[in-house]
């Protein structure tokens, strides 16, 4: 297994009902690929709080997990609608 140094950029839209924003951001973190999954690890550090960023990827599918201060699971299928539940 080889592990690389990587810098991941999110971009996201955040709509509320009188608002608009796009956010980025951007962290350090580590890739590497095992079993024919890919793995990016990283944590986000906002105003203090450390959050644990793991996304895993195949040809498949996507998934974006938060642990720590957010806590969320998002999961990303062609042609699938996913619902989930965040606590921040």
């Amino acid at each position: 297994m080889i592990k690389k140094d990587v810098t991941l950029t999110i971009k996201g839209l955040h709509l509320s009902e009188d608002e608009e924003n796009t956010l980025e951001s951007r962290h350090e973190g580590s890739y590497f690929f095992k079993d024919g999954i890919h793995y990016v690890l990283a944590k986000e550090q906002n105003d203090g709080a450390v959050t644990d960023l793991r996304l895993t990827f195949d040809e498949r599918s996507l998934k974006v997990r938060r642990s720590g201060e957010i806590n969320t699971e998002l999961t990303f299928e062609a042609d699938m609608i996913h619902e989930t539940m965040y606590r921040t």
